[in-house]
């Protein structure tokens, strides 16, 4: 039932518990009126509660959601599969991309469906997780443990050069970064930037535009590999629209993958927007 219906039951039920409650007379069958109106009262308050938390339109932003997620997933191991066979790749993913008891709405774990993707000539040497730093480690970034919280610090350049350090320190082919990059100014201050040719090659996920967190240059000189773009002539409606099924054409709904041999090409397309031009 709707949630109207159930809250016109809730009414009900609390205008009969009332009327029996003003009966100046009150016999057996009162008490069995009044107890049958408070049970109806607390069922169709749980009804309520289950209508409103399975509200279609929600469901289906968050199947669209993870299945979108999931599309992702689908391209990145498909260009790690082909690009990195027989090499070591390393995975950097943020604690709350995770699944837990607290969130209803993260129910693809990265992780594990990325795994099931790679092909088994891919070795993944081990899985960076990104959970909040301590005081200790926030103090030791030269942040404020008593005016910075620790969520706001795990966004902040010093937390991802650390995660990055890790991550380089296990000396893989590539770096599968799921947890992205920190935003804004503080994007330019990771020592990735400054990374050589020896080192891993970061293959990122979705950004909406390139040249406001990286530069172009940056996937032509291949410190980025690869990167997951939105699609400047998307048309979808996460609460109306249906994802497709099949990953590859959700896929391109949404995003195109990027690498230096078609950035300039998608460039000119304007499917990418690049906020700085083309050296």
């Amino acid at each position: 039932m709707s949630l109207v219906i159930w809250y016109t039951v809730m009414g009900l039920g609390m205008a009969g518990l009332i009327w029996a409650a003003k009966k100046k007379k009150k016999t057996l069958n009162d008490k069995a009126y009044a107890t049958g109106f408070c049970v109806v009262i607390v069922f169709s308050s749980i009804m309520v509660l289950v209508s409103f938390f399975s509200d279609p339109e929600q469901e289906r932003a968050i199947d669209n959601a993870n299945q979108f997620e999931k599309a992702k997933l689908f391209k990145i191991a498909e260009f790690v599969n082909k690009k990195y066979a027989g090499k070591d790749v390393v995975i950097l993913v943020r604690q709350d991309m995770l699944p837990s008891e607290n969130s209803d709405f993260v129910r693809l774990d990265p992780v594990k469906t990325l795994k099931k993707m790679l092909n088994k000539d891919v070795t993944v040497k081990d899985t960076i997780i990104m959970a909040p730093p301590t005081e200790e480690e926030v103090a030791a970034m030269g942040g404020d443990p008593d005016m910075m919280l620790s969520f706001e610090m795990s966004l902040s350049a010093p937390f991802y050069n650390k995660k990055f350090a890790e991550c380089r320190a296990l000396a893989p082919a590539a770096i599968i970064d799921l947890a992205g990059l920190p935003m804004g100014e503080t994007c330019r201050d990771l020592r990735i930037w400054r990374w050589g040719r020896k080192d891993p090659r970061i293959i990122l996920p979705e950004v909406n535009d390139i040249g406001l967190c990286f530069e172009p240059v940056d996937l032509m000189n291949g410190i980025l590999d690869s990167v997951i773009v939105v699609r400047n002539d998307r048309k979808f409606n996460f609460m109306d629209d249906a994802a497709p099924k099949d990953l590859e054409e959700a896929f391109n709904m949404l995003y195109v993958f990027v690498t230096k041999d078609n950035l300039v090409q998608l460039a000119k397309e304007r499917t990418i927007t690049i906020m700085e031009p083309l050296d």
